[in-house]
């Protein structure tokens, strides 16, 4: 029981980090346009399996990253309650942006990131044919909506820095499994043959639900680590 409140902290970070979209909407487009070169269903496995692949990759070294700045600064005798206000800071600004922004106004999916990114994502989809090209594009759009993850991976990082060894482990491993669920959703639609439009099409019906549900997750989150983290050590005294 006495870690529990940092299990629930990484458990709906990874909730939140599940809920933003860019990697399920690049992982569909990879999938749309493999299906129109008419590749085969095995192939196409392949590459969503390296595509998954280096979105964890990507995660894995994000959040452990992160782990380490913590205890670098945890160790220069900064105060925890500092990296909570901080975490929950971020929380709460990205809470009412992914509520207000996250998807762009009209039809389609359009997210609001850079529009270079954007673009350069749609061309690599296109021209992605090599389990080493679709682990990178795994990457790129890991580090794409990183302006998102940030909030939840500081969260979870702060979390988990505070927990023994062996619980740090497993609370990362369950923190990506959490996170790449919707890709794993997607990768066993396309094996039982699934259509990658009706994939699309729940998504664009469904946008503005998902875009108000993950905003509200984030700023419970936020609220979360502000009652159990922050108000028993007094706030910011």
């Amino acid at each position: 029981m006495e870690y529990i409140t940092s299990i629930i902290i990484i458990i709906l970070a990874a909730v939140v980090h599940a809920g933003f979209q860019l990697s399920v909407s690049t992982l569909t487009l990879m999938s749309g346009h493999s299906l129109g070169k008419q590749q085969s269903l095995q192939r196409l496995n392949g590459l969503i399996t390296y595509f998954i692949f280096g979105v964890i990759l990507m995660t894995v070294l994000l959040l452990v990253a992160g782990v380490y700045g913590v205890g670098v600064i945890l160790y220069h005798d900064v105060s925890t309650i500092l990296l909570w206000a901080a975490a929950c800071a971020e929380l709460t600004v990205i809470g009412v942006v992914v509520w207000l922004f996250y998807f762009r106004p009209g039809g389609g999916t359009m997210l609001w990131i850079p529009r270079l990114m954007a673009e350069f994502l749609a061309k690599r989809c296109k021209k992605t044919a090599s389990g080493s090209e679709a682990l990178s594009l795994g990457l790129t759009s890991v580090v794409g909506e990183l302006i998102f993850l940030i909030a939840p991976i500081t969260a979870a990082a702060v979390a988990i820095a505070g927990l023994p060894m062996v619980m740090q482990i497993s609370s990362l491993v369950m923190y990506v499994l959490i996170s790449i669920l919707p890709l794993l959703i997607v990768f066993m639609i396309v094996r039982r043959r699934g259509k990658i439009s009706l994939i699309q099409k729940w998504r664009e019906d469904n946008k503005n639900f998902i875009q108000f549900m993950a905003g509200s997750v984030i700023l419970a989150l936020g609220l979360f680590i502000y009652v159990y983290e922050i108000i028993p050590t007094g706030g910011m005294q």
